[in-house]
């Protein structure tokens, strides 16, 4: 059942392709053809937001896709997937130190798997009278890497945890996804316990693409 939604999600996805080529051919035209203006900037946002759909659905056909990612767009992006959830309010940020940091990175997967860092980290934490997730980054320019972490307050996890199986008795799929995820992306993966808040602490490494000595990004 696994196996054939998610054959019929990538049709559903290819398909998708066809309607949104034609809006972004026609937004072209009117853009290039339109006198500067409201209009005119009306019908460019709607470029750019086809053209950055037209991405996402490549990125979501082939696992190999890959582009220039600044982090901080790419936790925002993880962390607007999170916000409606009520859940959301118990995680605390610390990534202003690799923000401007870029790495190579298909968007929608690499999201997808740090959704799930953070919404197992919810589930050890859901019973907890304050539940705590914190959400980092750390840059080390001088190894050419770049970290996300996610912690949490709960009751911790095996290290590392047992295939297919999770603390709370799921299947344990998120976690397979997301080491998947970070071999794709040629990083590390490395689960331990959390030193500040006393649950567990997942530690993603990955390659990093540039980040200028003046701190200005160089992708």
């Amino acid at each position: 059942l696994q196996a054939r939604a998610t054959e019929e999600m990538q049709r559903l996805v290819h398909d998708l392709k066809r309607p949104l080529t034609t809006i972004t051919g026609l937004a072209d035209v009117l853009a290039t053809s339109l006198p500067p203006g409201k209009e005119a900037h009306h019908v460019g946002e709607i470029l750019r937001a086809s053209t950055t759909m037209n991405q996402m659905i490549s990125e979501i056909l082939d696992p190999r896709v890959q582009r220039p990612v600044q982090m901080s767009g790419l936790l925002d992006y993880a962390l607007s997937q999170i916000r409606p959830h009520p859940w959301s309010n118990a995680i605390a940020l610390d990534t202003e130190s690799a923000g401007k940091a870029w790495i190579s990175a298909n968007m929608v997967r690499l999201s997808r798997a740090l959704v799930n860092l953070l919404d197992n980290a919810h589930r050890a934490t859901e019973n907890h009278p304050t539940p705590r997730i914190l959400l980092g980054s750390a840059l080390d320019p001088e190894r050419g890497r770049v970290q996300f972490f996610v912690e949490d307050n709960g009751s911790g996890m095996e290290t590392p945890p047992r295939p297919r199986r999770s603390g709370w008795g799921s299947t344990g799929l998120g976690l397979s996804f997301v080491e998947e995820v970070v071999r794709e992306h040629g990083g590390i993966l490395e689960y331990g316990g959390s030193d500040a808040l006393g649950g567990a602490a997942v530690v993603v490494e990955l390659p990093l693409v540039s980040f200028g000595k003046s701190g200005k990004e160089t992708p």
